[in-house]
């Protein structure tokens, strides 16, 4: 998920899946304009088309939001070597 700076509403599609066409599956995330993720969607919140004919949102569910604060770290090494020891090394 990409961070949030803008106040505007937000809404992502990803991971669809159609394995079991016609039915389709996809996984979304709905962000409000104050940054909180929407959780109450219902079929009637969407408009789906294909080639224009609407088709049926058969069912949405919204896993619970984690409230636990999470942090992650990034790790990356840069090495070099001199080019005479890096010579040695690819004879």
């Amino acid at each position: 998920m990409l961070p949030m700076i803008a106040s505007a509403q937000y809404f992502d599609v990803f991971d669809i899946d159609t394995s079991e066409y016609p039915i389709m599956k996809a996984k979304f995330y709905s962000i409000d304009a104050n940054g909180k993720q929407i959780l109450n969607h219902t079929p009637t919140d969407f408009e789906i088309t294909e080639n224009g004919e609407p088709r049926d949102v058969i069912s949405v569910s919204c896993p619970p939001q984690n409230e636990e604060p999470f942090s992650f770290v990034i790790t990356i090494v840069i090495w070099t070597m001199p080019s005479k020891e890096f010579h040695k090394w690819t004879y």
